[in-house]
């Protein structure tokens, strides 16, 4: 296929492309990891949960298997990855992204540069870029800091890249590239979260249709599949993780609200559909093709059907991905002109891409700029134990927001809570949590235990129904630590209901703090030598 010309003498080179999309990855990547720490100004309890799996797999977990969770085994290889490199959980998250975000930098960079003129690549590799590097979740304000759910960014960023092919590439010739390319897209999607993994492999599929690049996408396909048999023959992966997710499916159900929360969804965000809507129209009016409205249309709908998946208000970034192909494709199809207007296209579908990303951008930028001054500037050690001394907790909104409150007030339980395990053992380990989440394991760099969960909410990744037994949850614990005061009570109440008999049989009550219960594994369980049962909290 022949290449657009986008000038007098042509398009740029392909490598010059390249070259400065990976820089606008590696910059956002150097300014997150550099300062080695890692700032929060809200969530702090769903940081500790990946520092958790960091620490898990660190001690030769694997993700699923050993443990329950319903998001992919990436989420915790990614700080894991930092935790190998850095040494410290404190800089592992940092860390862990900015490694992702350069392992995927070759990926986009051939992706963006065989595909957009680079007036579109750039814009496109920067929007991306700050997506994945700013630790806030999209929508948030710039001081709403925290890596909470960060893989909701890393789907994000990986499905509008895949959705960039697209458009069949400026030039023939890079079958194998784009091949990998996609595979590696579609796999990370697949092993972050499955709801990006689900619309990854239906792109892939969509595209088989297109005989001008169903090879590449066969390729994908096959390098996903291959992946996914390796990984179940090495680890049982992929049907553990199945499991877990069919769990969490069943507890929480597969579309929050229903049809009245995805109208909701679509009204706070009518600017960025109204933009992305009148791209695919002025696009489609010049030239109408069926699959380009079918591509329009998978942009949107899934954009808004995953968006519902989300703890997320606004940011919907497969819209900027749609609104990029309809202005690639207009100055595609444009006729060849002569003279000083030679090369031009429609303005307006750039204008409309700038009203999506130009937002999106300035507020995570701000963002990502404040977690580095913030890194550098901010005290740390606010939550008092050995392994979690490099992350800073920040007020970042004054005394009348309940954030910094909230999360100080549960940063000081944990540092009571391992000093009620300190006292009953000089190291203590096997330790399993009744609450949201466990920080004592990472945090006080004992060995954790096997066949619980990583994190725990009612209603999301279980409910009273469908749970892990708790032969098979507090089988392997040595100590059980009950919150007096939990992060969410319906959670802790549920979760004593499912295991309090097993926890009286099998434990009993060894000490008590002002936050926490702590309970100690019996030699022998309750009944078998005459002994009764343990009184537990209500």
């Amino acid at each position: 296929m022949r290449e657009t010309p986008t000038g007098p003498s042509g398009p740029a080179p392909y490598s010059r492309t390249a070259a400065w999309v990976a820089l606008a990855m590696a910059l956002p990547a150097l300014l997150l990891a550099g300062p080695g720490r890692t700032v929060t100004t809200i969530y702090l309890n769903d940081l500790l949960i990946f520092l958790d799996g960091a620490h898990r797999v660190m001690s030769g977990q694997v993700p699923s298997r050993d443990y329950h969770t319903p998001i992919g085994a990436l989420a915790d290889l990614l700080p894991a990855a930092g935790l190998l490199v850095t040494g410290h959980l404190g800089s592992a998250m940092p860390a862990g992204f900015a490694l992702l975000i350069l392992a995927l930098t070759p990926a986009t960079a051939h992706v963006l540069a065989s595909r957009l003129r680079p007036s579109l690549a750039i814009p496109v590799a920067l929007h991306l870029s700050i997506v994945l590097a700013a630790p806030m979740n999209l929508g948030d304000a710039p001081t709403h800091l925290s890596f909470a759910m960060f893989y909701n960014r890393i789907g994000w960023a990986a499905l509008a890249l895949l959705l960039v092919m697209y458009l069949p590439p400026l030039r023939a010739g890079r079958l194998a590239a784009d091949g990998l390319s996609a595979g590696l897209l579609a796999c990370v999607m697949v092993y972050t979260k499955i709801s990006y993994g689900a619309v990854a492999l239906a792109f892939l599929i969509f595209m088989l249709a297109d005989r001008r690049q169903r090879d590449w996408a066969a390729m994908a396909l096959a390098l996903a599949l291959l992946v996914t048999l390796a990984a179940e023959a090495a680890w049982s992966l992929p049907s553990a993780y199945l499991a877990d997710i069919a769990m969490a499916a069943q507890a929480s159900g597969t579309v929050q609200g229903g049809a009245a929360e995805l109208v909701r969804s679509a009204a706070r965000n009518l600017t960025d559909y109204v933009a992305f809507l009148l791209a695919a129209a002025l696009a489609l009016a010049a030239a109408w093709n069926t699959r380009d409205f079918l591509f329009w249309g998978f942009c949107g709908v899934t954009g808004l059907l995953i968006l519902n998946q989300n703890f997320q208000q606004a940011g919907i970034v497969t819209l900027a991905a749609g609104v990029a192909v309809a202005a690639e494709l207009a100055a595609r199809r444009q006729p060849p002109r002569e003279g000083p207007s030679a090369g031009t296209w429609p303005g307006g579908l750039y204008v409309l891409l700038l009203v999506l990303v130009v937002p999106q951008f300035v507020g995570r930028a701000a963002g990502l700029g404040y977690h580095a001054a913030q890194a550098v500037a901010a005290p740390a050690d606010v939550i008092g134990l050995p392994n979690l001394g490099r992350i800073a907790l920040v007020d970042a909104e004054g005394p009348a927001a309940s954030h910094y409150g909230y999360s100080l007030a549960y940063a000081r339980t944990i540092g009571d809570g391992a000093a009620l395990l300190r006292s009953r053992d000089a190291e203590p380990g096997h330790v399993v949590v009744l609450d949201y989440v466990n920080p004592f394991s990472s945090g006080l760099g004992i060995p954790p235990s096997r066949g619980d969960s990583s994190w725990n909410f009612l209603g999301r990744n279980f409910s009273r129904s469908r749970y892990v037994p708790p032969a098979e949850y507090l089988g392997a614990a040595r100590f059980v630590m009950v919150p007096r005061k939990s992060l969410n009570p319906p959670t802790t109440r549920a979760l004593m209901a499912i295991h309090g008999d097993y926890l009286a049989r099998h434990f009993e009550r060894a000490a008590e703090s002002g936050f926490w219960t702590l309970y100690e594994r019996r030699r022998r369980p309750a009944g078998e030598a005459g002994q009764g049962m343990a009184p537990l909290p209500p």
